[in-house]
């Protein structure tokens, strides 16, 4: 086997995950044009609730990276360490044109990734 360049890229989940994760960012962000728009100026739990916002938006894309390197899979958590999988012990694989969907411990997983990590990930599964 060659060995293939490590690779990083950003990953969100898929699926209800997705939704749940984003709509609770979301909330905040309405909770901050609510505040706005009941207090006809701008205060400080206005400002507060924004900052929260937008920090959440920037940890919710940044913090989700993910790492392809030695047969292992890397991803990293929103708030939490990285989980490092073994790529051997994937199953029912699934490549779609922008996702990748395993079962791993008898649990299913669905990640959004970039293409640079799904042509490594197939190259490393292929082999």
């Amino acid at each position: 086997m060659s060995y293939l360049k490590p690779i990083q890229s950003f990953y969100q989940p898929s699926g209800l995950m997705c939704i749940v994760s984003w709509s609770w960012v979301l909330c905040i962000g309405l909770l901050s044009l609510i505040i706005q728009l009941e207090i006809t100026h701008f205060n400080f739990w206005s400002a507060v609730t924004l900052v929260l916002f937008i920090l959440l938006v920037i940890t919710a894309i940044k913090r989700r990276t993910i790492y392809v390197d030695n047969n292992k899979l890397f991803l990293g958590r929103m708030f939490y360490h990285f989980d490092t999988v073994d790529l051997a012990q994937l199953k029912d694989v699934v490549f779609t044109k922008h996702q990748i969907k395993f079962t791993l411990n008898g649990e299913r997983y669905q990640y959004y990734v970039g293409a640079a990590v799904l042509d490594q990930l197939r190259r490393q599964l292929n082999n």
